[in-house]
């Protein structure tokens, strides 16, 4: 059953791709497909899927970056969306999607968070990465990111004994993972220790007591940032994201006729946090049009929403029905999302007279024309 249930999944991935689509919406679509005929799971599947997340809160130790964190039109927006999770929150609740107060603001919180990984391959695509409005955008959705994951190592934490508390200190291990580091030699020796770190942690956060992601993740922590590290994190993408299709699969597996209802309460929560990304912007000085692109960029829910959802599951705080109807919104969010981010800048030229009237006098610094005084030659190329 697993390989005709791998081999549905390969085949939606291949559609996906040739509709510039991401991938994992078709493994949502399988799972929803083989809920219908009556699959219920697999405990291989299971095993795929939790390794899957291991590897990816580990990769995340490995290469959390929070230099662009330190502008402040970056922190004041990011702040500013936050102001979007009462609404959020209350939303949530009354759905039915989770009544701890902790798990309601985790969630919350990733799901104001947009799709970085998203927003960085269109931008790459179209070569705007360094673009102003690329860089505030990606810098805006690093700091949701960090906000997303403070908060869920405090969910993990609640209820958690004494002896949970020391996952806390796997980075002092830094040491002696740099050593053990050093002797992997070869490609295959780095990806094998890159997964034997992922699941030490997880095993070591279970004998522990505490939630075996978060060991993961403290694990990764340990080499974060280290010489050569980014080597591994490049190596365990490719497994990571082969052995989320698993997560995607289960959650696609838990949508049912209640989850499409919320699903669609979701996305229409959607349609506030452009909003809440361009009025701030302008206010501090930017271009109408810089904030619009932002607020656009920013316009999706983030697959991190889902694994976030996933992870409290597992804490005990969500039922596998509402990370269905999670998944329903992530999944709907970068279906309508991915094609007007690839249609921004002719979208703007619509709406460019009535948004134009909200800039303010003066603009910001980085808007400001640079000019070439005191140049004698000026060479102008295409590469």
């Amino acid at each position: 059953m697993i390989p005709g249930v791998l081999l549905l999944t390969y085949l939606s991935g291949v559609l996906l791709v040739r509709l510039g689509l991401p991938v994992f919406l078709g493994y949502l679509g399988v799972g929803m497909a083989l809920r219908l005929l009556g699959f219920s799971g697999d405990p291989l599947l299971d095993f795929f899927k939790d390794l899957g997340v291991y590897l990816l809160l580990f990769t995340v130790g490995l290469g959390l970056r929070t230099e662009r964190l330190i502008r402040r039109e970056i922190w004041a927006t990011g702040i500013f969306q936050l102001l979007l999770l009462p609404v959020f929150m209350a939303a949530l609740y009354a759905l039915g999607l989770g009544q701890n107060l902790l798990a309601l603001l985790v969630l919350a919180v990733a799901l104001i968070n947009p799709s970085t990984v998203i927003l960085a391959r269109v931008l790459q695509g179209k070569g705007e990465l360094s673009a102003l409005y690329g860089q505030l955008a990606l810098g805006i959705s690093v700091l949701l990111d960090v906000v997303s994951l403070a908060l869920l190592i405090l969910a993990g934490f609640q209820g958690v004994g004494p002896s949970g508390f020391l996952v806390l200190a796997f980075p002092l291990l830094r040491p002696l993972l740099a050593r053990l580091f050093h002797l992997a030699l070869s490609p295959e020796l780095k990806l094998l220790f890159g997964v034997t770190l992922a699941l030490l942690g997880a095993e070591l956060a279970h004998f522990l007591q505490a939630p075996e992601p978060l060991g993961a993740l403290f694990m990764g922590l340990g080499l974060s940032r280290y010489p050569g590290v980014g080597e591994v994190a490049e190596r365990l993408w490719a497994l990571r994201e082969t052995l989320l299709l698993a997560f995607f699969l289960r959650a696609g597996l838990a949508v049912g006729p209640d989850g499409v209802f919320v699903g669609l309460i979701l996305l229409l929560l959607l349609l506030l946090k452009p909003v809440f990304l361009f009025f701030p912007l302008v206010r501090q000085g930017f271009r109408a049009r810089t904030a619009f692109l932002v607020g656009v960029g920013l316009g999706t829910y983030s697959e991190f929403g889902l694994v976030a959802a996933g992870i409290l599951q597992g804490l005990g705080h969500m039922t596998p029905e509402g990370v269905g109807a999670v998944a329903l919104a992530v999944g709907g969010s970068l279906l309508l999302g991915a094609p007007v981010l690839q249609k921004a800048h002719l979208l703007y030229e619509r709406v460019r007279p009535w948004l134009g009237k909200w800039e303010r006098p003066g603009l910001h610094p980085d808007e400001e024309p640079q000019g070439a005084l005191g140049a004698r030659w000026l060479v102008v190329g295409m590469g």
